[in-house]
């Protein structure tokens, strides 16, 4: 596979490749690691909730080594372009000083950005939302960038639900990588419209000043049980939760199976804990 030229942008500075007649999708970095094993299953977990997420496919060295981890169907035609959330964001909504009521939620965006949530950390990077208005400010923040969205004929209505299914998939398994710069859409360059784009880098990683209480949404540190307080308002969500808790014992059955094939133990006890863990709290939310 080769590396095109282009479409370089956002914080994981993502880049479309080239292999074979296919335009797929990856991060800058050619090296794997474990977390690209974590990402594949999330993946199958997504699928099963009914969540649009890329396909994910390994690429072997000649010694038959994993190299990298590729994504396709993701901005893969001529006139399709990824854009990340931050670089909406950038565009839609840059920073701002004014307090006028209809620049004044970009201007709490920056100051929440301020509040570290873990400040004796040298390599965290994360923000803090710690209560219930800030996580469903952090949450309703990327909706009204959508609502911003240029194009009448946009389906703006459909990309909110299709964001706050990626929302409950990341409260779910305790995802600890969802910044702007890690989802975005797909913006037909022909019809100047906008979709969703599939879900990729997925991968749950367990740093070490964090617990499986907490996922990122947008970048901030936010209590699990809260994001589901907030994001089970929605219809689309409600719909997935109660199929998945009719169905939990089926569902746990079937991925401890991929766990014990994919991950090694740290890995498969860290996925399965978390994803118990969000099963609890739905229960007692619902």
């Amino acid at each position: 596979y080769s590396v095109l030229a282009d479409a370089k942008e956002g914080i994981t500075a993502p880049q479309y490749i080239r292999y074979g007649d296919t335009t797929a999708f990856k991060k800058d970095s050619r090296k794997t690691d474990n977390s690209d094993d974590m990402e594949m299953v999330i993946n199958w977990i997504g699928r099963k909730l009914g969540i649009s997420m890329a396909e994910t496919y390994r690429f072997l060295d000649n010694a038959g080594e994993p190299t990298a981890l590729i994504s396709v169907n993701v901005a893969n035609e001529e006139y399709e372009q990824f854009v990340s959330m931050t670089k909406v964001r950038e565009i839609l909504a840059p920073p701002t000083n004014s307090q006028t009521e209809n620049k004044n939620w970009v201007h709490l965006y920056f100051e929440l950005l301020k509040k570290k949530a873990f400040p004796h950390v040298p390599e965290s990077f994360e923000s803090l939302a710690n209560t219930e208005q800030d996580v469903e400010f952090i949450i309703d923040f990327s909706s009204k960038l959508i609502d911003k969205l240029p194009g009448i004929t946009t389906d703006k209505l459909r990309i909110k639900k299709e964001y706050h299914k990626m929302i409950f998939l990341d409260a779910f398994i305790g995802q600890v990588d969802r910044t702007l710069g890690n989802y975005g859409l797909i913006h037909n360059k022909t019809t100047n419209t906008f979709e969703f784009s599939p879900l990729f880098d997925n991968a749950t990683l367990r740093k070490p000043y964090t617990g499986n209480g907490i996922c990122l949404v947008n970048g901030f540190v936010a209590d699990r049980y809260l994001v589901f307080r907030e994001i089970i308002k929605y219809e689309e969500v409600q719909s997935i939760a109660r199929e998945l808790l009719i169905n939990k014992f089926q569902f746990i059955d079937e991925l401890s199976g991929i766990c014990n094939q994919s991950l090694n133990l740290d890995q498969y006890a860290m996925l399965m804990s978390n994803v118990l863990l969000g099963l609890l709290y739905l229960e007692k939310i619902i």
